[in-house]
């Protein structure tokens, strides 16, 4: 009778964790690959979707001449909302940036607003506003010509269903290998992690700058028109190196769509950008020409995205914009006059 009881126990304790796994959804016997590759496949059938981004930035910097230490604390955020659609193609970017580095004279708040929206002839309309910089705020109109929408809505499409192929080569940066790297180098949690209500895949990795800069040189080694020199891609390769970029990405159980992202740079080295801020600070007409010593401390660095990918995406443009003259501006005649200043 006990055997018999007990074994009656760890069957209902079975069939309980198994209903608990089917209601989850939560699968262990997927690997990161598998989480991934079915992520991508969710995120090719995505038509539209917003999300919010917040980004907090906390860093104090000491320097320090002929004895005597000024510290400079370097506070900021960024509190924006993301929308977009597919077809029709429609994306909104609205919000906030603040800073706060009053010992230097400056803080205040951005305002930023923009809506990108197609035309029924397949043409389209970027309206802009920024407010905070200290003039009366004003709607910019420009107009996109169709290939040009085509060409946006072509990459945010190709990005989403994982077509690296494509990618790569509107790039230059050979996407399928930095997709291995990240593979290698990315942690799947043992069990479901709620967030937002929501039972999440959870993965987590940890990458160098030296991989950022590496994408760069293909970038400048692909598009020589962008005018990257040699010295300046170093000292941005120099300053990536320092940086350690934690990324934490949750997908849902079900549906395996975003649910949450974060990026956090906190646990980064910044002392060799404290010597190079120290390095700009010289001033070669000073009395005693004293290179100050900058340490840089990074209390917090990081952003996280919050999706929906349930509620309709519904833009509307404010009438303001709509009112606002149109200009008319071609992508391309903007990049050349880059080409021709550099």
């Amino acid at each position: 009778m006990k055997r018999s009881f007990r074994n009656r126990l760890l069957a209902l304790a079975a069939i309980s964790v198994s209903s608990i796994m089917l209601l989850s959804g939560f699968d262990s016997s997927l690997t990161v690959e598998d989480v991934f590759s079915k992520a991508q496949e969710a995120s090719a059938g995505l038509k539209e979707f917003s999300a919010d981004v917040k980004g907090t930035a906390d860093v104090v910097l000491d320097a320090t001449m002929s004895g005597a230490t000024t510290s400079l604390p370097l506070t900021g955020g960024m509190d924006m909302h993301i929308q977009y659609s597919i077809q029709p193609f429609e994306f909104a970017l609205t919000g906030t940036y603040t800073g706060d580095a009053s010992a230097m004279g400056m803080s205040g708040e951005i305002g930023i607003e923009m809506y990108m929206v197609a035309e029924e002839d397949g043409t389209g309309k970027m309206y802009t506003k920024l407010s905070g910089l200290g003039e009366e705020p004003v709607w910019q109109a420009v107009a996109i010509p169709e290939d040009q929408i085509a060409q946006i809505n072509d990459m945010i499409g190709k990005s989403l269903s994982g077509d690296y192929a494509s990618v790569s080569e509107s790039t230059g940066i050979d996407m399928e290998a930095l997709q291995q790297q990240f593979m290698g180098d990315a942690q799947l949690a043992p069990e479901a992690v709620n967030v937002n209500g929501k039972d999440c895949y959870e993965i987590s990795l940890q990458m160098t700058g030296d991989t950022i800069g590496s994408m760069m040189s293909q970038i400048a080694e692909a598009n020589p028109e962008m005018g990257m020199d040699e010295s300046t891609l170093q000292i941005a390769q120099m300053i990536l190196s320092m940086i350690r970029f934690d990324f934490v990405e949750d997908l849902d159980v079900e549906t395996f769509l975003p649910v949450f992202a974060s990026i956090d740079l906190s646990g980064s080295d910044f002392s060799m950008l404290g010597q190079m801020v120290g390095a700009m600070m010289f001033s070669s007409g000073s009395e005693t020409e004293e290179t100050p010593d900058v340490q840089l401390t990074v209390n917090a660095l990081n952003m996280t995205m919050d999706y929906d990918t349930e509620t309709p995406v519904s833009i509307e443009v404010p009438a303001e914009a709509l009112d606002a003259e149109v200009t008319e501006l071609d992508m391309d005649a903007v990049a050349a006059l880059g080409d021709t200043a550099a």
